[in-house]
């Protein structure tokens, strides 16, 4: 979750919202928009998005002092304890960040066009979306398909892609 709550963890900067995670078995709560030394980051942080076990958090934001040269996307591995830039990341503008169940695939778009990333050998790829504008996305477990909504003028419709095909299909709602 994100929050520009200061009382959360301490050492959080006031104003600057954060990416936090909250052990559902203990309690605890961690500051993920963190650098590997565990400083906060230094500006606002977009809404996160988590695997399904809790161990990788990625994040939207402008922050300087996460890694040495500016990303716009990072992934914080809650276990190793840390942070890395998404490649591809640093040279588009990237927005809602959708990672799938296992941790392995991060989708993100600029926009009008998505992208791909795997996390364990950095290969970005062009996620192929008939879109104007992207509403939300959402990976299945394994990242093999990536459910998006997309406002298509007046309307939301709702596009499925094929990972491993790299095509897409408007789904039908019945």
């Amino acid at each position: 979750f994100q929050s520009a709550a200061t009382d959360l963890v301490p050492g959080v900067p006031t104003g600057i919202t954060q990416a936090y995670s909250r052990n559902l078995t203990t309690g605890v709560v961690e500051l993920v928009s963190r650098t590997t030394a565990g400083a906060p980051a230094d500006a606002a942080v977009g809404p996160p998005s988590v695997s399904a076990d809790g161990r990788y958090v990625v994040f939207q934001t402008f922050a300087a002092n996460l890694q040495t040269g500016v990303g716009y996307l990072y992934a914080r591995d809650t276990v190793a304890g840390t942070t890395t830039a998404l490649p591809g990341s640093s040279s588009r503008q990237a927005d809602e960040p959708a990672i799938s169940g296992d941790g392995q695939w991060v989708f993100f778009n600029n926009g009008y066009t998505g992208y791909v990333v795997e996390r364990s050998t950095g290969t970005v790829t062009t996620a192929n979306l008939p879109f104007s504008v992207l509403a939300t996305s959402r990976f299945n477990h394994d990242g093999t398909s990536l459910a998006v909504f997309v406002e298509d003028g007046s309307a939301y419709r709702l596009y499925v892609w094929d990972r491993r095909t790299t095509t897409s299909a408007q789904a039908r709602l019945t």
